[in-house]
């Protein structure tokens, strides 16, 4: 009779190979992160305009599938960051 050629079947494999590692985080807790959209109309920014700053990386934001989601965190401390300056102030893009 023939000796197998693996040792472990391909489920055991695989249960001893990630036993200690933990499975990764699939969704982030949504209630931690606000739309392009809604966070634009909190800073009273176009939503054009706020992209850029998330291009920039002024504003941290995530992406789930094809939606852009900002977070609250991120999104309060720009604007203390700016607190009292125009929308239009140009020291206003000197923060990160």
């Amino acid at each position: 009779m023939l000796k197998p050629f693996f040792r472990y079947s391909p489920r055991q494999a695989l249960t001893r190979l990630f036993a200690d590692t933990q499975a990764p985080k699939l969704m982030p807790d949504l209630s931690e992160f606000v739309t392009v959209k809604e966070a634009a109309k909190e800073l009273g920014f176009n939503v054009i305009s706020l992209r850029v700053l998330l291009r920039q990386g002024k504003v941290e934001a995530t992406k789930i599938g094809r939606t852009w989601l900002v977070s609250k965190k991120s999104l309060n401390t720009y604007k203390a960051q700016t607190a009292g300056l125009s929308k239009n102030d140009p020291r206003r893009g000197k923060n990160k």
